[in-house]
């Protein structure tokens, strides 16, 4: 796991550093303007970022969005906690929101919470298809959709196919329901592939053209699989 930290407090720095290291993150790029800061988050894409909101050069609230992009987990920190900051922090989503002077075991805490989080998520994030004598590493949202034919089952990612001698059932089992969902017997697809949802034709369509039937006993099931996990407007 990967961190950054933006402060222009270099003993404040090297206390984030530290505390850090005790949650076992070890991966610590320190920065103390913003231009450094901003390439170093486009090529390392942490997942942890300490920031501090007002920097000497400017404010640091811009790189939000990129980190936001990059899909890290930010605490930020600042010696003028006003309730435009707050509201700053409400508006981009960001819930770890500390004043200086840092308490330390607060920092710790919500260290702690953001990566047994990640590492909870990064279990859940992929699988190993066998091979042969190869185990293959794939991540679930390379999957588009699954198909059974018999007792053997094809994985289909967006430009590779993996046949399992299993049935679709027994797949199925195995990968997260929030994530997959059986549409037809002969098929079961990733929720986040989905492209259209036609109730009407009882298909879907997902990527490079492909149309899915639904099976008639399916229809609630993708339904609220798209209503659960999407707005639908």
């Amino acid at each position: 796991m990967k961190a950054i930290i933006i402060e222009d407090d270099i003993s404040a720095a090297i206390e984030y550093e530290q505390i850090l290291s005790e949650c076992g993150i070890e991966k610590v790029s320190v920065f103390n303007n913003y231009v450094e800061a901003e390439e170093n988050i486009k090529i390392q894409s942490p997942d942890i970022t300490i920031l501090d909101v007002f920097l000497k050069d400017q404010s640091s609230l811009d790189l939000i969005p990129l980190l936001k992009e990059k899909t890290s987990d930010i605490i930020l920190v600042t010696g003028f906690p006003k309730d435009e900051l707050r509201q700053v922090a409400v508006d981009f989503d960001v819930i770890n929101f500390l004043p200086k002077p840092v308490n330390p075991h607060t920092l710790k805490f919500q260290i702690q919470v953001i990566a047994k989080r990640r590492a909870a998520e990064m279990h859940e994030s992929f699988c190993f298809v066998k091979s042969k004598n190869n185990y293959k590493r794939i991540a679930y949202n390379q999957i588009h959709f699954l198909e059974t034919e018999g007792n053997y089952t094809s994985i289909y990612t967006g430009n590779d196919k993996y046949i399992l001698k299993k049935s679709l059932k027994n797949v199925s089992s195995e990968l997260p329901t929030k994530i997959f969902t059986r549409v037809h017997r002969n098929y079961m697809i990733n929720n986040n592939h989905v492209k259209n949802l036609d109730l009407k034709n009882n298909n879907i369509e997902m990527p490079n053209d492909k149309i899915i039937l639904v099976g008639g006993k399916y229809r609630n099931d993708i339904k609220k699989a798209i209503g659960d996990k999407f707005n639908v407007i």
